[in-house]
């Protein structure tokens, strides 16, 4: 299963799913921020 997330503004905010044991990458398009930014 594939979920297209956006950059969080709040810190962390995607801890739980990082840390699910089933799941195996967490990946989020910088949606028009700059790579430098995004990273």
């Amino acid at each position: 299963m594939i979920l297209k997330l956006t950059l969080p503004e709040v810190a962390n905010l995607y801890h739980e799913l990082v840390e699910h044991p089933r799941v195996l990458r967490v990946l989020a398009l910088s949606g028009g921020y700059s790579r430098a930014e995004a990273t």
